[in-house]
């Protein structure tokens, strides 16, 4: 069988075999093959207790590949599905992602021409406010301060001297791959692919293994720099490996300055908003 383009490898959690986060993987298989332009592949990685049956048999029928491995950590699920994948790129994506038309297709274009090692898309719902669609002043593609890892495209070779994702970590995954992508000498983007959207309250609430503050202590000892003077901040999001604009630094410094939370969050707010204009790629 000839080699696909992409590898889609997908993080799946289910340990109470709860019905909505089946569901919501199901409508993430069923946007993956109505709207993926290029040729691919699929990679399960299921950490739940119990092998899914369902899951199985779909992998079976289109030729996927299913990996079954209770309890294995997010980081471990995705390594292990990139040590199997034969796709020149990999994408990385979360269970509760929907893509739409030519998603992958405009995604990889982004990546080629910006000459980036890894790219994400703006999503209806990120973590990261600055990649949640119509947030900004403009949906420019551009080089972020952060980025989440609900779904991000990087090729299978930097992904592999990079070192894959760091077992030990889980919330903080996608800030230390990223940091990791510039101190190697690449570049990060977030473009806009259409509707791709994050269905996070479906799957969240109900599936989480991940101790956050457990998670924080271990990423912080990794980079100690981010270490935040600020009782309101769990770490400094403002340093110079997260804001390299020294322009928009200086705001969010400002901004966290101030003594009111009301305001500052406000002002906060503005400037992701001109983020993705100010840091254009």
């Amino acid at each position: 069988m000839d080699n696909k383009l992409l590898s889609i490898i997908i993080n799946y959690f289910n340990p109470n075999e709860h019905p909505r986060i089946e569901a919501t993987l199901l409508l993430a298989l069923e946007s993956i093959s109505s709207y993926t332009h290029h040729s691919y592949e699929v990679i399960i990685s299921d950490a739940s207790t119990n092998v899914s049956a369902r899951l199985h048999e779909i992998c079976l029928r289109k030729h996927w590949t299913y990996l079954h491995m209770p309890q294995a950590s997010f980081p471990e699920g995705f390594n292990k599905g990139a040590s199997k994948a034969t796709g020149e790129y990999l994408v990385l994506m979360a269970s509760d992602i929907f893509v739409c038309a030519d998603w992958d297709k405009t995604l990889l274009c982004e990546l080629k021409r910006t000459e980036a090692w890894m790219a994400a898309p703006y999503l209806t719902a990120s973590d990261y406010r600055a990649q949640t669609q119509f947030w900004g002043l403009r949906m420019k593609t551009f080089s972020p301060s952060a980025m989440t890892l609900n779904l991000i495209m990087i090729s299978a070779q930097h992904f592999e001297q990079l070192g894959m994702l760091d077992p030990n970590l889980g919330h903080f995954n996608d800030i230390d791959l990223l940091f990791r992508v510039r101190e190697s000498g690449g570049e990060a983007i977030i473009a806009y692919c259409g509707q791709v959207s994050h269905i996070s309250g479906a799957t969240m609430s109900v599936a989480t293994s991940i101790d956050y503050r457990a998670d924080k202590d271990i990423f912080l000892n990794k980079h100690p720099c981010l270490k935040s003077r600020n009782a309101r901040m769990d770490y400094d999001s403002h340093h110079k490996r997260f804001m390299r604009n020294p322009l928009l630094r200086t705001y969010f410094k400002v901004c966290a300055s101030i003594p009111l939370p009301r305001a500052a969050s406000f002002l906060a707010s503005v400037g992701t908003r001109i983020e993705p204009v100010l840091n254009k790629a």
